[in-house]
């Protein structure tokens, strides 16, 4: 699914102004002068307001923030989700070391539909009545600079690790293995991996995710909504 201007169904005038209409707003009109009413998003949710939002502890806060106004905006449109893993140990895998999991260094989580009670049934029903609420998640996902596991035939999974591909190196595996230590128990120490003043103005593909948000709209958003906290 491409990367497109997202035009929210619960937006108000003042949101398709900034993502629409007016192009980039200028350095003199601060965030935090728009007033959070005009806003289809008063405030980022804090994770113990989030269905399993505990699960997102140990999660690296770039994601997480991203996730919360997904879930923010998800709750407008009345497509609630729940959230079924973040953080996981490593399990110890050797070779091949490309089997880690994203989860295992806090840049991927999983979300079910919370109206349904399993992932099995989630599944069941995504190509029929819960079609076009995965394709939603995923299209505000992928707006918000994040990888959607639908790509690898896990709808429930979304990762974000710019500069890195999805399936991790040799490599790459022994580089976080020397900084978060053999069993990346430590694995917040890779996180200076990811920092966003990093970011590649020219990565034009977002690969591994995006470092800025690639959607105007929700980029503005979320940066209005920081300047509130």
């Amino acid at each position: 699914m491409p990367l497109r201007l997202l035009t929210f169904s619960v937006v108000v005038p003042l949101l398709i102004t900034l993502s629409c209409a007016a192009g980039p707003v200028t350095s003199d009109a601060p965030p935090h002068s728009t007033h959070s009413s005009d806003l289809p998003v008063e405030q980022l949710p804090e994770l113990s307001e989030m269905r399993r939002g505990d699960l997102l502890e140990g999660v690296h806060p770039e994601l997480v923030r991203r996730i919360q106004l997904m879930y923010a905006l998800l709750e407008q449109e009345d497509i609630p989700i729940v959230f079924v893993s973040g953080h996981r140990p490593h399990s110890g895998f050797n070779k091949p070391n490309r089997l880690a999991s994203w989860h295992n260094l806090g840049m991927a989580v999983d979300l079910n539909l919370a109206d349904r009670g399993s992932l099995g049934e989630a599944r069941r029903h995504y190509d029929g009545e819960d079609a076009e609420k995965w394709a939603r998640i995923g299209e505000i996902a992928q707006g918000l600079g994040i990888i959607w596991g639908e790509r690898y035939d896990d709808i429930f999974h979304f990762e974000w690790h710019p500069g890195f591909h999805s399936r991790i190196r040799d490599h790459e595996f022994e580089t976080f293995q020397q900084l978060a230590g053999s069993s990346l128990e430590e694995h917040h120490k890779i996180w200076h991996l990811f920092d966003a003043d990093r970011a590649d103005s020219e990565q034009a593909q977002c690969f591994g995710g995006c470092y800025e948000v690639p959607d105007r709209g929700l980029r503005k958003l979320l940066e209005i909504l920081e300047g509130q906290k």
